[in-house]
């Protein structure tokens, strides 16, 4: 069907949970490491990856060290202004970045932190809380099954057999329509 970058299938959780914020970073921990999403006015501007060091003691406190300097740059990149408030969304599937919201808010005025536990996407989005849980990329690929987004990265070449069979498929139902129709006459 298509390649589809995290950061453009992540926007389409901001339609499911309602948030309409002006400008919202959206935070998930992944295997790769710590991703953030940067939107503004419900475009997808900037997306960052950092990875995580394995073995550190408090790990909430590195990854609200890079979300300050995330702001830093994007205030540097005038793509926002140091006293514009920004929304700092914790995607936390893992239940494990739990302090990572008072240590977000504790860092900088400008950010306000809110954090979605497993209990809240399994609410807001309607994931069953197991398929949550069996990966961290596990939440994305939901979001990808519901909406396709119109950003693909694959070239028409390589999706052509997958309209190919969208339009057998829709071939096959008209068909069976048509049956049922000329049997219910």
């Amino acid at each position: 069907a298509g390649v589809f970058p995290l950061p453009v299938v992540s926007v389409a959780l901001l339609k499911r949970l309602g948030l309409d914020d002006p400008q919202l970073l959206i935070v998930s921990k992944h295997s790769a490491g710590l991703r953030q999403t940067f939107v503004k006015d419900q475009s997808f501007r900037i997306s960052r990856l950092t990875a995580t060091r394995d073995g550190e003691h408090r790990p909430y406190e590195a990854y609200a060290e890079e979300i300050r300097n995330t702001r830093m740059y994007l205030d540097a990149l005038n793509v926002t202004h140091v006293d514009d408030a920004v929304t700092v969304l914790i995607l936390d599937p893992e239940d494990s970045l739990g302090a990572l919201e008072d240590a977000v808010a504790a860092g900088r005025r400008s950010l306000r932190a809110m954090r979605l536990g497993p209990t809240d996407l399994v609410a807001k989005i309607g994931i069953d809380k197991a398929t949550l849980q069996s990966s961290g990329d596990a939440l994305p690929l939901y979001l990808l099954g519901l909406e396709t987004p119109e950003f693909n990265l694959a070239p028409p070449t390589l999706t052509a057999g997958y309209s190919r069979h969208l339009a057998s498929r829709a071939i096959y139902a008209l068909t069976a329509l048509a049956a049922l129709a000329g049997l219910a006459w």
